[in-house]
């Protein structure tokens, strides 16, 4: 990846400690740490090909790690660093790593041992698929319904943490906190993640999936920035700090059905408003604006590093629950957006197993955008529907027309030919975006679905677009990529 060497003198807050010395072959430099505040600029000043096993030690020993609010401390000083993304990681010495306190300053002063919200685990193990079948939010909040007291690490302390695990802390909305949603959607405010280590990783680290067991370590220096468009801004384009603040993460996903909305901590999404959703549609519109911006040039935004790191975060992220059997089934407007990223990461860090989840689409629901599109065929005309939903004839729905079931591969029954099928136009827009990043992004092949393309020119055509961001970059760059 392009690194970018800048010298800040002013302006800032920067720790530094050590003496940058060269001896008898071996190298050591300032150990670097930045505030989270500033997170946004570490990728400015970190040194193209800084990673474990080059005899540069990238950790300062602390006995306590704070970010986004959430603060968790040691019973000692380990040595703590950051990934690429910002976020920390701490090392295991051998013996594990021991937690003895976690709190937070939304509720500053709260005893977490004591409640049931503001929960904390070790890793998240939603899986779908398999004997098995789990969700993610075990021990963060009560009233996820799959919530076991006995995971709560908070009720345990202290509690030592081995390597390979990642550490889940959560801040729940209370309805006696300033600005919380009166809709009780979302019900997290923000889940903060820390990653236990066996060694330093460095700097160029990616951070690895917050699912269990996955934890394969990516490098920011693999990332091939070239695979992003250069294209010209269009009117209304958003801002890289935007896009950067909407995507820093992480996006943390715990849970399976439509509620999935409640348990997407909404700071972790970049949401300001109070009523923000985090409701699937919205994520995916912030995930399509994100990919875009990555795809204009540099000469119109700024830099663009930060935010493609995000952007791969988000896709190994999400590799990391595919990997352990999480399906993301047709549900309305709740459940896309999570193939993409996969797809964007792969792309960007040339890794063939992440583009080969396109190929997890034949009827199994994995993913909703899979599920819910396809082609009209003879069959379909006078298929029984559940009314007031109405069948499709050979005269509106032709042989061959791409179209939207809202549960289509598991409920064919649901599917409705009405223009105005429930929740039609809510995903539609969305997922002409996604369509158009992946054509941006020659990802049309890995993608391995024709009729969403299809399907997506069929929406735009009869709907129209607006006079946003995604509806101009859909009127300046649909016609350049067939």
């Amino acid at each position: 990846m392009r690194q970018k060497m800048i010298v800040m003198l002013a302006g800032l807050a920067v720790l530094v400690t050590g003496v940058l010395a060269l001896a008898a072959g071996t190298v050591t430099v300032p150990t670097i740490m930045h505030p989270v505040t500033k997170q946004g600029d570490m990728r400015d000043y970190l040194l193209a090909g800084f990673g474990a096993g080059d005899g540069i030690k990238y950790t300062t020993p602390m006995s306590a790690v704070t970010q986004y609010g959430i603060t968790w401390t040691f019973d000692k000083n380990y040595e703590v660093g950051q990934f690429a993304n910002g976020d920390y990681y701490v090392v295991d010495p051998g013996s594990g790593v021991t937690l003895t306190r976690v709190e937070n300053d939304t509720h500053a002063g709260l005893d977490l041992s004591t409640v049931d919200y503001d929960g904390t685990q070790i890793d998240c193990h939603r899986t779908i698929m398999g004997p098995t079948p789990q969700q993610g939010l075990s021990s963060l909040y009560s009233s996820s319904g799959y919530y076991d007291s006995a995971l709560n690490v908070n009720h345990h302390l202290p509690y030592t943490v081995t390597k390979d695990k990642t550490i889940l802390s959560a801040i729940t909305w209370l309805d006696t906190d300033p600005g919380h949603p009166t809709n009780h959607r979302p019900e997290l405010k923000r889940i903060a993640v820390l990653t236990v280590v066996g060694t330093d990783v460095g700097p160029t680290a990616m951070r690895p999936s917050y699912a269990v067991g996955q934890k394969e370590i990516y490098r920011s220096t693999d990332i091939d920035e070239s695979v992003f468009a250069s294209l010209a801004a269009v009117p209304n384009t958003r801002s890289v700090a935007e896009c950067v603040a909407h995507t820093q993460g992480p996006w943390t996903d715990l849970w399976d059905d439509w509620s999935s909305e409640r348990f997407r901590a909404k700071d972790n999404y970049g949401m300001t408003a109070q009523n923000n959703s985090t409701y699937g549609a919205r994520i995916v519109e912030q995930l399509v604006d994100a990919l875009f911006v990555a795809n204009i040039s540099e000469a119109d935004v700024g830099d663009k590093t930060q935010l493609i790191v995000n952007l791969v975060q988000i896709g190994i992220d999400y590799y990391g629950l595919y990997r352990n059997g999480a399906m993301w089934g047709a549900n309305g407007g709740h459940h896309f957006g999570y193939k993409l990223p996969i797809l964007v990461a792969g792309l960007a860090l040339g890794d063939s197993d992440m583009l080969a989840v396109g190929a997890d689409n034949i009827n199994n629901n994995r993913f909703q955008e899979d599920c819910q599109h396809f082609y009209v065929e003879p069959s379909d005309w006078g298929r029984t529907v559940t009314p007031p939903r109405e069948t499709y004839n050979s005269t509106d729905h032709p042989a061959g027309l791409p179209e939207w079931g809202i549960r289509h591969c598991a409920y064919p029954n649901q599917d409705d030919s009405r223009w105005t099928a429930s929740y039609r136009s809510t995903v539609g827009p969305p997922d002409a975006g996604q369509a158009l990043a992946i054509l941006i992004m020659g990802l049309k092949t890995q993608w391995m679905q024709e009729s969403y393309f299809d399907y997506a020119d069929r929406y735009m055509s009869v709907s129209g677009p607006g006079s946003g961001f995604r509806d101009n970059m859909w009127n300046a760059y649909r016609s350049d990529y067939p």
